[in-house]
């Protein structure tokens, strides 16, 4: 078998050919040795082109986007869905890798603690179902928290009840930057509309989210009460006091 001399090209050379690699393959470098997971972390700390979505759905999933291309892991309990799957359109390449696990949820947090060691990325936006994996709802919170001290974007959802104490948690926990949409939990907590007109303003004043409809008062588990604006199908927060 014919071998590539990769770590005996000089710097620039061996950077142009990590330049062409995609994120599976660097993945894989990584593996094969010390060596080569101090050349592809190196590589990653200087060209940090990497932005993670992660999502606890019922195949709970990390997805890893580049410019053109996205690779996606899923971990699924059901053996018929093991497989990769590759679409293009004109956002670029998606890759699809699906892999069996009885704990799932175990795996995703297994696999993007070493791929933020190697690539260096950081979590941009998170999907939590919060009924599909009750008993873990605290702990991948918590690790969350781990992991970054806030995130742009998180989408919360429940199709059942019983999980306000859980969103509760979510909320008193993780600093949400951007967006943050769980209006279908949010609404079965404790709460009363709120029209003060001194803090809807001074919240536009300085977030500039004008298209807000409602805003509401949500109390803690804390005792302190965090408002929320409302535009449709999202949620954002504005304060807490």
């Amino acid at each position: 078998m014919t071998t590539f001399p990769l770590f005996q090209l000089p710097l620039l050379a061996m950077e142009n050919v990590l330049c062409i690699m995609n994120t599976h393959q660097l993945i894989l470098l990584s593996l094969v040795s010390s060596r080569a997971k101090r050349a592809v972390t190196n590589f990653a700390r200087f060209k940090p082109i990497f932005s993670v979505h992660l999502e606890i759905s019922v195949d709970p999933l990390i997805r890893v986007f580049t410019e053109n291309e996205q690779w996606i892991f899923c971990w699924t309990k059901d053996k018929t869905r093991i497989g990769y799957d590759v679409e293009a359109d004109i956002m670029g390449v998606t890759h699809e890798l699906r892999h069996y696990s009885k704990k799932p949820v175990h795996e995703l947090v297994k696999t993007y603690d070493y791929i933020k060691g190697v690539l260096r990325c950081q979590i941009e936006e998170v999907y939590f179902d919060l009924s599909l994996y009750p008993s873990l709802n605290e702990l991948f919170t918590d690790w969350l928290c781990s992991q970054q001290r806030s995130i742009a974007n998180m989408d919360i959802t429940s199709n059942k009840e019983g999980f306000e104490h859980d969103l509760k948690y979510v909320l008193n926990n993780i600093t949400v930057t951007d967006e943050i949409e769980a209006m279908n939990v949010i609404m079965d907590l404790p709460h009363e509309e709120t029209t003060d007109p001194d803090f809807i303003g001074a919240f536009n004043k300085q977030f500039h989210i004008p298209d807000v409809e409602k805003w509401f008062d949500v109390k803690r588990s804390d005792g302190k009460v965090a408002t929320v604006g409302y535009e449709f199908v999202l949620m954002s927060i504005g304060s807490t006091c």
